[in-house]
Order: C-alpha cells, then structure tokens, then sequence
C-alpha cells in the first residue's frame, strides 16, 4: 500500500512540475522582444504541448485500472493524486473492487445532480444500473433501467455508448429474467474478441458470459470463460469470485447465486443541495488556482517588461543596464528606424569601449538597449570575444597585458564589420567603426567620438551605419558581421 501512495505523489508532482514549467516557458517567451503575433503563437504551443502531457500522464493512470485491471492500486493512486476528492474512475474503481453498494451511492449522488454534460449523466447513470445488477438488487435495477431508456430515447443523443449501454441493460434484464440463451446472444453482439475494448470491460464481459453459461447450464463454456479472468489481478472482484465458481466446477458442486460477499454500505439520505455545494466548492478553487497562476503570470510580464522598457535617455537606460557611470561618446540615429548605435565608456574604467543598440525611440528618450564590448588599444581595437577566438592559451594574465599594451593591436576596427539585430523590428543593422572619415558612398550619417585611453591619450575615431538590413529575427543579438554568416 505505501509504494501505491508513494506512487500516487509521483503522478502529483508531475502534474505540477509540467504546469510550473509551462507557466515559465510562457512567461519567459512573453518577456521575451519579438513580435506580438509570435509570442501568442509559442505561448499556445507550449500550452498546448503541456495541456498534452498532462492528458498523457492523466491516460497512464487510467491505464492501471483500464487495462492493467488493478484497482486498488488506481484507487490508492488517484485517492493521492486528487486530494481525498472521489472522481469518477475512482468510483469505477470501487466496482471493480465488489465494492457495489458504495459505488452505487456515489453514481446516484452524482447522475442526480444537475450537469450541463448529457454524455457524462447517462454514463454515471448506466454505471449506476450496472452497480445494482451487481449487488443483487434486481428490484431496483430494473426500475432504472426504465428510467434510463426513457431519457436516452427522449432526447436526440445517439452515441456509441448510450447503444453500448442499452443493450448491456438489455443483457442486465434478460439474466434478472433467466433468459440465459438471450443474455449470450446479446453478449456475442458485442464481439469482444474482434473489438477492440479496455481490458477491464473485457474481463468484465467475460464474466457476465460465465455466469450466463453457468446458470444456462453450460458448465464447460462457464468454465472455458471464469479461465480467462481467474488470473488477471487479486484485487479484481470478478478475478476472486472466477476462482470460487472453478473451485465448485473442479469439486462438482453447483454454486447458488449469491451476494452475501458484497460489502453493505449504509449511507445518508443524498442531500443534493449540499452535493452541488461541494461541486461548486471544488469548482470555484480550481478556478481560484488557475485566476492566481494567470495573475502571477502576467504581474510578472507587467513586472519586467515594464522595468525592461522604462523610457529613460541613452546614459540613464546604458547605466541601469550596465551598472555603472556611462561616458556618451556618439549617438548615432539609424535612419527610417526610431533606434540608434550609441558609443560610451565607463567613467572609472578606460580599458573598455562599448557600442549600444537603443530602440523605441520617442521625445529623445529611449527604452530598450543592448550593448557589444571592445578592447581598445594605442591605435587599433579589438572586439572582446575575438581575443579567446584567436589565441589557444589565452589567460587572465594575457588579457590584462593586452588591455594595456602600449603598441597597436594586429586587429583594428577597420578591417571588421558589426552588426545587431533586433527581433522587435525584424532588422540588422550592419555597421562599422574607423579612425578615419569615411569615404563608402551614401555615407553621410558617420558620428565622429574620441575614445579616452587608460593612459589618458585621445583618438578620433568614426562610426556609421553600413546597412540596414530586412530580415526575420528572433530576439536580439550583437556580434562581428560577415556575408556568409554571423
């Protein structure tokens, strides 16, 4: 019983993990700069993805009572992964159990509190009827069974199922009425060898053919039948009541039908007043939980992209992001596009230079940015990342000479192209840094800024935008340009 329960908080913490995951995913892709249309897209796969894989680890837990037919494990589970809350399989399981009279209590609860589903009364409905065949109670059964067909035929519902079901009711009145050979042509109408059926109606239907062969006074075909089922799961009740009838076979003995085995089961009058109640209690905290999850959700989109996009000028939005004084050297507006290339050092550090890309341009202020890191050197400068691509044995110690070496750098701006890209607006921007005026035809937006040295020496240098190229992106990005790739 405990690796049953230990089981069950398994099946609970995936179904937890899966919606905390996809939680997260979507908040991360709503946060995420790309276009609105695309984030609605990923956001509906990846519920869709998660709303599956729940439905599929939901299916492997029916699978244990459907068609591995061990109910008690499915009750224990479920009992765990529901919370103590008796659903319908869970009653279902009951049954399988012998647990008759209980479990026809919980259907007559259930079918007879009002629900928008037809589909799901008939069906608590019918299990109903199915109970009280079970336990004995012919009197009633019969009752329902009335009732039942009066509700299926006045209305325009027609499925599988509800035929499926009237003709079990019709097998159910036969057996009730000792009319064996009737009660095995019905069951040979269901084809259970050629169909295909969950595992426990199987066993099920095989054993309403034994007790029909039995008591038609077929022994053989009963006992061909009550073989099939004997071994299928000890705590299946029609497992346990297949070997009681091969054990009077064997010793030729005839068993009266009986259900003095079946557990009683005394309930309360069904208040169902208070059983709506309870549904709309369960309800309304389901609800309760998924308004709380979307809250957070979005409160955390809000939370973010609002401290993401703060309007601010180009220091005020490099310094939140950098964390540190920004020194403005150039801002340099990218034609037809409200974004700019922003050139800028840190005020306490002249080791490094930087170029940030600022979009959602308005009124001078700014508020996105992301930013490409150089080193700078006497004459020339080198991207930062270049460094570790170029030397095999580069150490800290390297990059601390290189950062104050006195003569010029082999790589200079002149001989590289750099370009960012944003996901917000579908472009590149190819753009390149010289210390010297440009001379590229239709270049005439080139910003001229004087990089600070460590060693407080000054050059001038030129940054203009190359190209701006049309293209799908997703996010943003920064890196050294080439034709063939980046």
């Amino acid at each position: 019983m405990e690796h049953y329960i230990k089981l069950g908080k398994r099946y609970k913490r995936l179904n937890a993990l899966c919606a905390v995951i996809a939680g997260v995913a979507i908040v991360v892709v709503l946060l995420h700069s790309i276009k609105l249309w695309l984030k609605i897209l990923l956001s509906l796969i990846i519920l869709f993805i998660s709303v599956n894989i729940i439905v599929f680890i939901g299916k492997q837990l029916r699978n244990i009572l459907f068609e591995e037919c061990n109910p008690e494990k499915f009750y224990c589970v479920s009992k765990v992964v529901y919370n103590g809350a008796v659903a319908f399989d869970m009653i279902l399981a009951m049954e399988a159990l012998g647990d008759f009279n209980r479990a026809a209590d919980h259907f007559k609860a259930a079918f007879k509190t009002e629900k928008k589903s037809k589909k799901l009364m008939y069906g608590e409905h019918f299990a109903y009827i199915e109970c009280l065949f079970s336990a004995g109670e012919y009197e009633a059964c019969i009752k329902e069974i009335t009732d039942f067909r009066m509700k299926v035929h006045s209305t325009e519902v027609s499925e599988k199922m509800n035929k499926h079901n009237l003709k079990v009711c019709d097998y159910f009145e036969s057996f009730i009425n000792k009319d064996y050979e009737k009660c095995i042509l019905i069951l040979d109408s269901f084809r259970i060898d050629e169909l295909k059926y969950p595992e426990i109606v199987k066993c099920t239907m095989n054993y309403f053919y034994a007790i029909s062969y039995y008591y038609g006074g077929n022994i053989e075909k009963a006992k061909e039948h009550f073989e099939k089922i004997k071994d299928i799961n000890d705590s299946l009740y029609y497992t346990k009541k297949a070997r009681e009838y091969l054990a009077n076979i064997n010793e030729d003995k005839f068993l009266e039908l009986s259900f003095d085995d079946i557990p009683k089961y005394e309930s309360n009058p069904i208040d169902l007043e208070a059983k709506k109640k309870a549904d709309r209690k369960m309800y309304v905290k389901a609800l309760i939980s998924l308004l709380l999850l979307i809250v957070v959700m979005v409160g955390a989109y809000f939370l973010v992209s609002a401290d993401e996009h703060r309007k601010g000028t180009a220091e005020e939005i490099i310094s939140y992001s950098m964390d540190f004084d920004v020194d403005v050297k150039a801002i340099l507006p990218i034609e037809n596009e409200d974004a700019a290339l922003c050139v800028f050092q840190d005020k306490d550090d002249f080791d490094y230079l930087y170029v940030a890309y600022l979009e959602s341009y308005e009124n001078d202020l700014y508020s996105y940015g992301i930013d490409y890191s150089f080193l700078a050197g006497e004459d020339g400068v080198q991207s930062f990342l270049d460094i570790y691509d170029n030397e095999d044995d580069f150490s800290a110690e390297d990059l601390a000479k290189a950062l104050h070496k006195d003569e010029p750098f082999t790589d200079s701006f002149d001989r590289h192209d750099y370009y960012f890209g944003s996901g917000e607006k579908d472009i590149t921007v190819v753009y390149r840094i010289s210390r010297y005026k440009p001379q590229v035809p239709k270049v005439d937006n080139a910003k001229e800024f004087v990089y600070t040295m460590y060693n407080g020496k000054e050059k001038t240098y030129y940054i203009y935008v190359l190209n701006v190229e049309k293209e799908n992106q997703f996010g943003y990005s920064a890196g050294e340009y080439s034709k063939t790739g980046r």
